[in-house]
């Protein structure tokens, strides 16, 4: 018994550590590196900053009441965990499906400015005034919160013994997951659809580079976030699925290990998207190695996509042994440089600052 809280304990504590460290480097390279602050990063941070509060908040007492084998914190910080972890995880939910539309209206109307980062941030205030508005309705008495399965870790009322609580386990079913599911999946299928429509249209070989090179970021950046829907959805399937058994009656011979499990695989979620969203972003993947030195010295600079020659910096020392000033150096395709013309002295000066550690001023 006490080798599978040691387990227990063991999972959640490294949880802990991943979300926090992971979550927390995001937000911090995004908020150092302003060529990072955009409107797709800025959702990102969002969820990000939320799955740090559930590290730090959620599962932290739950890897600590596993080393003892029962909660030890008392009700109010049981129903003050509870809530914590229910808020947050309506609003990730609400901020994936926030960036499913916009990623939709971007491809549909070919332009990144409709959703600016004011509209973005109003958006999710309202993705999280809607988690918060959800769950504060237990503390009004629409069911409520409590320790669950084996006494390590706090959730809802689900046994189904009283309407209070079954109708609000439906209600949030429904208005939690069931809606914004149908909404990203009716969203994305539309979006594809688009896509297809645009590469197949006649017109499509007469676009600019500038607008095809948009329409391909955003289709990546669309199959980035699909991609964290998928799995988040999947983390919380389990505890969807112990919700609805729970409140069929089809629990009361179950193990309180058993019980457990769906809610420590939900809180898990929280290390997920930032792990898919580093290895997918190369723009967030490069200044979080510019800035920890995660990796070899070689592989500090970017891959090849956009070219600028060196001597337009005037800088004639290498930023390699065998680079010559005057060849090309190389900007990854997701910073973004879109706000200015691609030949204009304030971008040149923004590469260079980007590319040369002695950040001197370019001469164009």
């Amino acid at each position: 018994m006490n080798a599978i809280f040691y387990c227990i304990a063991f999972v959640m504590f490294l949880v802990t550590f991943i979300g926090c460290s992971v979550n927390g480097a995001i937000v911090y390279v995004v908020l150092v590196n302003k060529h990072l602050q955009n409107v797709n990063n800025t959702f990102v941070v969002s969820m990000c900053i939320d799955g740090f509060l559930i590290s730090s908040v959620g599962t932290i007492f739950t890897a600590a009441t596993s080393v003892r084998g029962e909660w030890i914190f008392g009700d109010s910080v049981c129903q003050l965990h509870s809530f914590i972890v229910f808020f947050l995880g309506l609003a990730i939910i609400a901020t994936l499906t926030s960036m499913a539309v916009e990623k939709y209206i971007v491809i549909k109307k070919e332009s990144r400015n409709i959703v600016t980062k004011r509209v973005c941030l109003y958006i999710l205030f309202g993705c999280h005034l809607y988690g918060l508005a959800i769950a504060l309705m237990p503390f009004l008495g629409w069911n409520q919160y409590q320790l669950e399965g084996c006494n390590i870790t706090c959730s809802l009322k689900m046994d189904g013994n009283d309407e209070n609580s079954t109708s609000f386990n439906i209600f949030m079913l429904i208005v939690g997951l069931v809606l914004p599911l149908a909404i990203m999946i009716t969203v994305y299928s539309k979006t594809i659809i688009k896509m297809k429509e645009k590469h197949r249209s006649m017109n499509f070989n007469t676009y600019s580079s500038h607008r095809k090179t948009i329409l391909k970021r955003e289709m990546a950046v669309t199959k980035t976030i699909l991609l964290m829907i998928g799995v988040f959805s999947l983390a919380w399937s389990p505890y969807a699925i112990h919700c609805i058994v729970s409140m069929i009656g089809w629990t009361k011979g179950m193990s309180p290990f058993v019980a457990t499990i769906p809610a420590l695989i939900a809180k898990s979620s929280v290390i997920y998207h930032p792990c898919i969203y580093i290895s997918k972003n190369r723009a967030v993947k490069n200044a979080l190695v510019l800035h920890f030195n995660c990796f070899k010295k070689s592989n500090r600079y970017p891959k090849v996509v956009n070219s600028l020659p060196l001597n337009v910096c005037g800088m004639p020392s290498p930023l390699h042994k065998n680079i010559k000033a005057t060849d090309i150096v190389t900007v990854d395709e997701d910073v973004d440089f879109s706000n200015t013309p691609s030949t204009s002295t304030d971008t040149h000066e923004r590469l260079c600052k980007f590319l040369l550690k002695d950040n001197k001023k370019c001469s164009v």
